[in-house]
C-alpha cells in the first residue's frame, strides 16, 4: 500500500509492508500477537475512576504509559503500570513515577467480572485528565 496522500476507509487489509506518514485511529492498532490503543478520562473528586479495561481472555499482559494532569494547579505525573492476570489475580507494578510537583493519585488493577481493570484515585479533588496508552500481548 502507497499513499501520497490520504486513504479514509474502516476497514483496510494490507498484505505485505505498508508505509505511512501518519496513521490515525479511532479505536486501536493490531497485530497477530498485540494491540495498541488509548483512553481518555477526567475526574473532579477522589473517588476511584475505571481508566482502561479488558476481557481476561483476550490479554494476558498489558503495559500503560499513564499522564495525569491537574488542570486545576498545572501539576503533572506520569508513570508505567505493568499487568499481568492469571484469570482470578492481577499482579501489577508501577515504575518510572515522576512527576512535577507531587504524585497526583494512586493506581490499582482488580478482575471484576471477567474483566481487567485499570484503576485511579486522585489525591485532591482537582480538575484532573488522565490520559492513558496500553499497549497489551493477546493471550
Amino acid at each position: 500500500l502507497v499513499a501520497n496522500t490520504s486513504v479514509t476507509t474502516t476497514t483496510l487489509l494490507a498484505s505485505g509492508t505498508a508505509t505511512v506518514q501518519t496513521l490515525v485511529s479511532n479505536t486501536s492498532i493490531s497485530g497477530n500477537t498485540f494491540i495498541l490503543n488509548g483512553n481518555v478520562a477526567t475526574t473532579a473528586t477522589t473517588g476511584t475512576l475505571v481508566l482502561d479495561s479488558f476481557a481476561t481472555a483476550t490479554y494476558r499482559t498489558a503495559h500503560y504509559i499513564v499522564q495525569v494532569t491537574d488542570n486545576t494547579n498545572l501539576y503533572y505525573h506520569s508513570t508505567q503500570i505493568m499487568l499481568l492476570h492469571d484469570g482470578s489475580n492481577v499482579y501489577q507494578s508501577e515504575y518510572n513515577i515522576i512527576y512535577s510537583n507531587s504524585v497526583l493519585g494512586t493506581f490499582n488493577s482488580v478482575i471484576s467480572a471477567g474483566t481487567v481493570q485499570l484503576q485511579f484515585t486522585a489525591g485532591a479533588a482537582t480538575n484532573k485528565t488522565i490520559k492513558v496508552l496500553r499497549t497489551a500481548v493477546i493471550t
